[in-house]
């Protein structure tokens, strides 16, 4: 806090764990006149983790009188009181206070604080019967100092129930006596608390309250997905169960409903939303109110797990979600045909101004459209995106999947970008105004940008007065790296490539890598955070010799084993004699070195290199069980398929003219017909 003249009176106040790079964590007195009262300073002072030099009131000029107060640093009152901290009016005590968790948010006393029944009871004024919790505000002989009243120890964690078809007791305390409204559960939950909330769609308000909003609790969770009847959290199915939050408070959709379905705002990483649907928000109010329709973070920070925002609207920014000097933590989230209206603004499914750095893990971005960044919008932020999915997003401007500017500098892993398009510029990723982008083991493929003339590779990426670099990806009309790359989607970070990543399905929009993709097995591994197990679709992350680009890693199924025979070449030389004048005598034993996996008549048998780092050896055709392997060099470069003398040969099973390929660790690949 900083005041520079007029008189001042702080009651009951609880400063805790501010700081400042010059002086005064807790407090700075310019000029005029400070009463501080029954009040608290503690880890307040000079430096990031305000240890370094405790520093809770700081006077420049001006007067101060501090009374019934608990001031770290102070002395305390009578002989050892430090007069840096103003005029000593009496009762004041430097003592730790004992908060009960002394967590970010929660500086609730203790049940041994010295603060206890430490106030002065006259100074408080007539009209103030609650502490900051809610609870009353004198309890016991006198007040206690700070802002919160010790009323006994802090209750154990509770569990509240919320069903719209309860018709029990309304009490939360069971699935039988749910409450219907789930804003009664949040305005009696504490730190420690869950919300069970069933299947059903729950209202900011039942009234026209066009601010009315789901306002998360930092410790308090919020888990939707239940059928009703559960007794422990794993049991529910939020996939089955749909737990729907819906701003639509009127009876049509459009102006007259909720302008923010849900707020995040004041929270950390403890505040957790998991298992919801977020929709038909309508923010279109004035500038304040057109920002982030389903979900609206103002310096908070909460925790978003298995959400799905869609058709939520903005008048300006973030149709989703709207983060403003926040950096929340989303993992399994979809973003779905939300808007933004603004032209000049963006972020259909997210924006992120401010300071903003969210974390994004397995995350979709489908359909949405915004005026700048169809899917994302940045401005002075750094978000980090590790599996995430832009598709079809829209942008009546620039940056069709993501539009970045003042500075951002976002870190993009294992991204698939495919089927953006934007009315300007970049259907992919626009880059302006000093951004600073990372792009990492992805795919940008397949997006376009209407404005002419521009070169095509403009339909991907555009920078102006920016710098992106690109590393381990897949970039339509980059050239790939080295000699051919382009330089004008960015810095060739190495390992880049341009050519069809060849998805499952792209007109079906299956964006899964098939069998021969160039994007299998081409990424950085060493660039994924060590924690990041599963991809886009849940699945393992790494499977092979490297990650894969993009967001979705080609799967090798569950398969048994079985022993490789090893055959001879139709000249009848031997596999293990290939290997030996390849690599030298027994570097690679061919009766151990293999092992033979059956997947399936679905899927082709493969065997896999167990000496070398994971190169496979496949047939791609026939669905035997058991093959006889063997190899011939036609010579040092890939065989002609002519029939004769071509080396890869099978027992016959396969049968006539099955074609094999086999991928040794030089990278060499010989096939053949049987």
């Amino acid at each position: 806090m900083y005041t520079a003249g007029g008189n001042v009176s702080l009651i009951n106040t609880t400063f805790a764990d501010n700081w400042t790079n010059v002086s005064g964590g807790g407090l700075r007195i310019n000029s005029g006149q400070v009463s501080i009262t029954n009040s608290i300073f503690w880890g307040n002072g000079i430096g990031e983790d305000g240890r370094e030099n405790i520093d809770p009131i700081s006077i420049g000029a001006g007067a101060v009188v501090v009374s019934y107060s608990l001031i770290e640093g102070s002395g305390g009152s009578g002989g050892g009181w430090n007069s840096a901290m103003g005029t000593d009016g009496g009762n004041n005590i430097d003592a730790d206070p004992r908060f009960a968790a002394y967590e970010p948010g929660d500086v609730r006393l203790g049940e041994n604080s010295p603060a206890i029944d430490a106030g002065n009871s006259a100074v408080l004024p007539p009209a103030v019967v609650l502490d900051l919790a809610g609870n009353p505000r004198i309890f016991g002989p006198t007040i206690d100092m700070g802002a919160y009243e010790y009323v006994g120890p802090l209750p154990p964690s509770r569990t509240i129930h919320v069903d719209a078809d309860a018709t029990g007791g309304d009490d939360g305390l069971s699935w039988a006596d749910a409450f219907v409204d789930l804003q009664d559960a949040l305005a009696i939950a504490i730190p420690g608390d869950e919300i069970w909330v069933a299947e059903g769609t729950y209202k900011p308000t039942t009234g026209t309250d066009l601010l009315a909003t789901f306002q998360l609790s930092s410790g308090v969770a919020l888990y939707g997905g239940f059928a009703g009847t559960e007794t422990v959290l794993a049991q529910r199915d939020w996939a089955l169960h749909l737990t729907i939050l819906s701003g639509r408070i009127q009876d049509w959709y459009g102006p007259g409903n909720s302008y923010n379905v849900v707020t995040g705002s004041g929270t950390d990483g403890s505040a957790i939303l998991d298992g919801f649907t977020i929709t038909e928000a309508f923010g279109e109010g004035e500038f304040g109110l057109s920002l982030g329709g389903g979900m609206a973070n103002f310096r908070g920070s909460p925790t978003i797990r298995n959400v799905t925002f869609t058709l939520n609207r903005a008048g300006q920014s973030g149709g989703g979600m709207y983060n403003s000097a926040s950096s929340p933590t989303l993992e399994n989230v979809v973003f779905y045909r939300n808007r933004s209206k603004q032209f000049h603004f963006g972020g259909g499914g997210m924006a992120n101004v401010n300071g903003s750095n969210p974390v994004l893990r397995n995350v979709s971005f489908v359909g949405n459209s915004g005026g700048d960044g169809g899917g994302m919008y940045n401005s002075e932020s750094s978000p980090f995106l590790f599996n995430v999915l832009f598709d079809h997003n829209t942008a009546g401007r620039d940056g069709g999947g993501i539009y970045n500017t003042d500075s951002s500098s976002p870190v993009c892993i294992n991204l698939t970008m495919t089927g953006n398009f934007a009315e300007g510029h970049a259907g992919a990723i626009f880059n302006t105004h000093g951004t600073s982008m990372t792009l990492l083991n992805s795919i940008v493929w397949g997006n376009n940008s209407y404005t002419w003339p521009v070169p095509p590779l403009h339909r991907e990426i555009l920078n102006q007065s920016s710098a992106t670099s690109i590393s381990h990806s897949l970039i339509r009309l980059s050239g790939g790296s080295g000699a051919t790359w382009v330089g004008e989607l960015g810095i060739d970070g190495g390992y880049n490539l341009d050519a069809d990543p060849m998805f499952v399905g792209a007109l079906g929009r299956v964006f899964q890598l098939t069998i021969g993709s160039p994007a299998v097995n081409t990424g950085n591994t060493l660039a994924l955070p060590i924690d990041l197990l599963t991809d886009l679709s849940g699945n393992p992350r790494v499977i092979g010799s490297a990650v894969d680009m993009g967001a979705y890693e080609l799967q090798v199924p569950n398969c048994q084993t079985f022993e490789v025979v090893t055959g001879v070449s139709w000249d009848g030389v031997s596999l293990q004699e290939v290997l030996d004048a390849e690599y030298g005598t027994g570097a690679i034993i061919a009766a151990t070195d293999y092992e033979g996996y059956r997947c399936g008549d679905a899927v082709y048998p493969y065997w896999i290199d167990s000496n070398l780092d994971g190169w496979v050896v496949r047939e791609i055709a026939g669905y035997s069980n058991l093959n006889e392997l063997g190899w011939y060099v036609e010579g040092f470069s890939q065989p002609t398929i002519d029939g004769v003398d071509d080396g890869l040969i099978f027992d016959g099973s396969a049968g006539e003219g099955a074609t094999v390929a086999v991928e040794f660790p030089t990278a060499r690949h010989a096939s053949a017909s049987t």
